[in-house]
């Protein structure tokens, strides 16, 4: 079987940092005694020594929840499941799939500057996804004299089974 299936999702909960320093306000100019056209000053600023540069110079961060997110899933997903006999029977399934959206949610910050930037494939993105699994039935053990009532309620209808699953990207 295959099979295509995708979401779109759309107004999702996102979040921006209101108080965030302008791109390239920390290339230029002094900050006490550091010269922040040197790299090596700039690495060395500590937090509270940025907050000059924001708009709200008292508040480090000023987290914003609104309603601009995006996300995008298509996948194509194909199963095959077989019995074969009456002793085996094995079930695998493959999904190929792509995530994609806005990068900032409930715990990224988005970009505040470029709202086009933050789009790309998303954390929770698993390109490939292997399921196998199995079901064995073990011949049945009675036999002889242990053919009766107690013999076959231990030794007959024992299966063994076994699940499998692989995928790609982040765990």
């Amino acid at each position: 079987e295959g099979s295509y299936v995708g979401t779109r999702g759309r107004n999702l909960v996102s979040q921006i940092n209101r108080n965030a320093i302008p791109e390239g306000a920390l290339l230029q100019g002094q900050v006490g005694n550091s010269d922040l056209s040197n790299p090596i000053h700039r690495f060395a600023l500590e937090d509270s020594a940025e907050n000059f540069a924001r708009p709200f110079r008292s508040y480090a961060g000023l987290d914003y929840y609104d309603f601009e997110g995006e996300s995008n899933y298509n996948s194509m997903q194909l199963t095959l499941s077989r019995q074969t006999g009456k002793r085996l029977q094995y079930f695998v399934a493959y999904t190929l799939g792509r995530t994609k959206g806005t990068l900032g949610d409930e715990y990224r910050n988005r970009d505040p500057f470029d709202p086009a930037r933050p789009s790309g494939i998303r954390q929770e993105d698993r390109t490939h996804i292997l399921n196998v699994s199995w079901n064995a039935f073990l011949p049945d053990g009675a036999k002889g004299p242990m053919d009766n009532v107690v013999g076959r309620g231990l030794l007959n209808g024992w299966q063994l089974s076994g699940i499998s699953t692989m995928a790609s990207g982040t765990p």
